[in-house]
């Protein structure tokens, strides 16, 4: 099945075509992205700044539309939510995240690399976590988010005009895995062990909570506005209604 998560058409398309083959699901990963580095302002087909409609609304939408399926539990009972962040998140806009679509949509401040746009994304990711955990109360449903650290992947490659980008490159190339960035079996520990450990999540009722490398549990940078999480939610859900 085919999935851009930049078009809310294809994710609800997408969401269908799950519902068709299974009545619940276990987890739910979300893992698709898109750097701004080294890409001109753009707004997706609905409208919407193109890196926060890759990066995190079609993230949104998608967890909204798969809910029901995971609230039945699966065949473990626990349905592990996990939405793959960066600590990049730091660099966000002064604002943090946008809550009006004037505020999202502005041309004028938009910010390519490794601020701004890509940033924001990865913010709004981390309070769509807090969120939905605090709105999920005791369900058998557990929302996390995972920080994979610096990975040595060919995302790199993709940053063509970015002098820090091709820094890291390099350096990584020289190197190898391991030695300045994280190989990507090492980088998707956090990922998999909120995927994949439901009984120990349950356990420890770990809920809303951000785990990086190696496994471990890091406060974020901009955590608990609570404010501002649920000014972000309600945007998101008007944004999906159009």
């Amino acid at each position: 099945m085919n999935l851009d998560t930049s078009s809310l058409q294809s994710v609800r398309r997408f969401a269908h075509a799950v519902k068709s083959q299974t009545d619940s699901l276990d987890m739910l990963v979300l893992n698709a992205g898109s750097p701004a580095s080294g890409m001109p302002f753009e707004l997706s087909e609905d409208g919407i700044e193109k890196v926060f409609a890759t990066n995190y609304l079609g993230h949104f939408l998608l967890h909204k539309l798969l809910l029901p399926l995971m609230e039945r539990g699966g065949t473990s009972g626990v349905a592990r939510v996990v939405a793959v962040t960066s600590r990049g998140h730091a660099d966000s806009y002064p604002w943090g995240v946008a809550v009006s679509r004037e505020q999202l949509n502005d041309r004028s401040s938009w910010q390519a690399g490794f601020s701004g746009a890509y940033p924001q994304s990865k913010l709004a990711q981390i309070y769509f976590v807090q969120e939905a955990a605090r709105r999920m109360g005791q369900k058998p449903v557990y929302v996390n988010a995972a920080d994979p650290g610096g990975v040595h992947t060919a995302a790199w490659d993709g940053i063509p005009d970015t002098v820090i980008a091709k820094i890291v490159g390099a350096v990584s190339k020289l190197l190898g895995d391991g030695d300045f960035l994280f190989s990507p079996e090492d980088g998707a520990l956090p990922q998999l062990y909120l995927a994949a450990a439901g009984k120990d999540l349950a356990a420890k009722n770990i809920r809303g909570r951000y785990f990086t490398q190696p496994v471990q549990e890091l406060q974020p940078c901009l955590a608990g506005n609570l404010t501002l999480q649920e000014a972000l939610w309600d945007f998101s859900e008007k944004l999906v209604e159009t």
